[in-house]
């Protein structure tokens, strides 16, 4: 009883240390957080959203930063600006939770007495995402059929054991999509989306090579997207 509680300490720390690092490199300024941004990530982490996600909030709202525009010293990153995107990610969390409990039979924690749903009511995450993939291929163009099928490759050779496998495997059939759209894009249509993601980049500033190729990354993520009228595997 002892040693697991001893480990769910640490791994409440580490949590905490992951984040932090993560932020205040991203930030370039900064040896500790604010007791307020502590709390802020204890709030995440008490909620159940795993740190894989924690982390990739922290990196899309960096990346939604830098990209306004505006200078890095006149506006500086700041924690708060995560919120949104956490509470994005724990509500898709949630919701597949909910899913995975119902499917197994599992009283809904509402407490509203509905009672245990049918399993036929949901599919695991996985299997919906797949099933509405396939379905949206029948009358997907080129390049977005391209997109599709590699969210389909990468979903139907996940790991499906965990809910935190479940949704590693969801935000990178996300971003391979969107990459494999762009790819199969005529090439001059390809280089036009592929300048607009630099100007909304914005220059690198203060951001290192790492930092600013992620920031370009998940821009271009964005505008291909856009283009095609992507549907994101993790919305499915």
């Amino acid at each position: 009883m002892v040693g697991r509680l001893v480990a769910a300490s640490t791994n409440d720390v580490r949590y905490l240390e992951a984040v932090q690092e993560l932020f205040l490199s991203l930030r370039g300024s900064g040896l500790t957080l604010a007791p307020i941004d502590a709390d802020r990530i204890r709030g995440w982490r008490d909620r159940g959203l795993p740190l894989e996600l924690a982390l990739g909030a922290v990196r899309s709202a960096h990346a939604a930063w830098a990209s306004s525009g505006r200078s890095f010293t006149a506006r500086p990153f700041r924690l708060g600006a995560v919120d949104r995107y956490a509470e994005d990610l724990l509500r898709g969390w949630e919701r597949r939770a909910a899913g995975a409990a119902a499917g197994n039979g599992i009283s809904s924690p509402s407490g509203s007495g509905a009672g245990p749903r049918p399993a036929k009511e949901a599919r695991p995450p996985l299997q919906r995402a797949v099933a509405a993939l396939e379905y949206r291929l029948a009358l997907a163009p080129g390049p977005v059929r391209e997109a599709y099928l590699e969210s389909l490759r990468i979903l139907q050779a996940a790991n499906a054991a965990d809910a935190a496998s479940v949704d590693r495997a969801l935000l990178a059939a996300d971003e391979a999509s969107a990459l494999r759209y762009l790819r199969a894009l005529p090439p001059r249509e390809r280089a036009v989306l592929a300048g607009g993601a630099r100007r909304e980049a914005g220059p690198r500033g203060a951001a290192t090579r790492r930092q600013y190729r992620a920031m370009l990354r998940a821009c271009l993520g964005d505008a291909a997207r856009r283009h095609g009228a992507l549907v994101r595997p993790s919305d499915l």
